[in-house]
């Protein structure tokens, strides 16, 4: 985006859940973080943007998480346009985000996981899920990853809306 001194919405995974907009928008320095179930504020992303502009910035990212419906990012840019004469171009990175190399760390952990989850099967245990905690590799049961809530949200929001000022 600084490159091209333009408007970017970045829409990423993350229909049911915040996490992947709420990390991606703190670990890029994006202006606005858009989470699954917000209703748009327009004229808050446009004020946002142009107190960037007053302060000498010629370019914005903000991270659009999918919400109920992917491609979103589509109406919010078309409502910049029309209402605000603000050009803004859409990145729609969806499965794309899924690539890219493991780490050597991420191979160590998944061959963890996929022992403990062999071994919990051998032994008749499930419904249940491999999970990292505080850095161990554990078994958790499967409806509380479902339902469970991410207790970092509130935290990644803050640390986002502070880093974003």
């Amino acid at each position: 985006a600084h490159s091209h001194a333009r408007t970017f919405l970045v829409e990423v995974m993350g229909r049911n859940s915040s996490s992947i907009a709420l990390k991606v928008g703190v670990c890029t320095g994006a202006e606005n973080i858009l989470l699954p179930h917000d209703k748009v504020n327009h004229q808050k992303l446009h004020d946002d943007i142009q107190r960037g502009m007053a302060r000498g910035k010629d370019s914005s990212i903000i991270i659009v998480a999918e919400g109920p419906t992917a491609g979103r990012s589509y109406d919010i840019q078309h409502v910049l346009k029309d209402l605000y004469h603000l050009n803004a171009h859409v990145a729609i990175l969806g499965h794309i985000q899924r690539g890219g190399s493991p780490s050597s760390n991420d191979r160590f952990i998944a061959s963890q996981m996929g022992n403990l989850a062999v071994q919990t099967l051998l032994d008749g245990q499930f419904p249940t899920v491999t999970v990292v905690r505080a850095g161990k590799v554990l078994m958790a049961p499967l409806d509380e990853c479902v339902t469970k809530a991410d207790h970092n949200f509130i935290e990644y929001q803050k640390l986002a809306e502070t880093l974003s000022i």
